[in-house]
């Protein structure tokens, strides 16, 4: 139904024959309910359904024993696990070492978030994929805790850059230009261009006279 400034209420309409002597009604009568509030808690966990099932991250679901109750789809394409594969199974079977789930679940599981930024899941295939987690404890509205939500969120790409960075690269001179790498030694000289080149040249090469400049 329409209100009056626009918004949509729902009700819920019950209606009751009222029967004479003989059988016949001869009156009605009805409740009118307003479940409003209860249509639109029904239309946001949709709507949040939606949104944990198509999110990139693994949103996972537990019960306070470490089974899998939920799965999304950013789960499904980082494991490799299908929901209905997944769902049913142990946290355990996606780490490394049993003993580890218990460790993730534990604060959770008695109400706090937890964060780990250093964690390794293990895929189908058997290859380990970092990831960092949220894990927070899923409560009943009268606030007992029934389970536990873990948000994995890739970070091989990070661990990639993290690799690169911290590579040595190749040693520079006062002038900015990269070291050679290869034994023997350099030469530096001036390009028409104006701008400072160097080259790499061995003894040998100073020997055959092919250089006439050498240090």
């Amino acid at each position: 139904m329409l209100g009056d400034s626009g918004g949509i209420y729902h009700y819920s309409l019950r209606g009751q024959a009222i029967r004479n002597a003989a059988g016949e009604p001869y009156k009605w009568i009805g409740l009118v309910s307003d479940i409003t509030e209860s249509k639109q808690a029904e239309e946001a966990i949709s709507q949040l359904a939606a949104i944990v099932q198509c999110s990139e991250d693994a949103i996972i679901g537990t019960s306070l024993s470490g089974t899998i109750t939920t799965w999304n789809g950013g789960a499904e394409r980082l494991l490799g696990y299908t929901a209905s594969k997944a769902l049913g199974a142990s946290l355990s079977t996606l780490l490394p070492r049993a003993d580890q789930a218990w460790d993730i679940l534990d604060r959770s599981s008695r109400g706090a978030v937890s964060r780990f930024d250093e964690t390794v899941f293990v895929r189908k295939d058997g290859l380990e994929v970092p990831v960092s987690l949220t894990v927070s404890p899923i409560r009943k509205a009268s606030g007992e805790i029934t389970g536990v939500a873990i948000i994995a969120r890739d970070t091989s790409a990070r661990k990639k850059a993290e690799i690169e960075i911290s590579a040595p690269g190749p040693a520079r001179s006062s002038d900015g230009l990269a070291e050679p790498r290869a034994a023997g030694r350099s030469l530096g000289f001036q390009h028409p261009t104006g701008h400072p080149q160097r080259i790499n040249y061995s003894s040998d090469l100073c020997r055959s006279g092919r250089v006439q400049v050498c240090q």
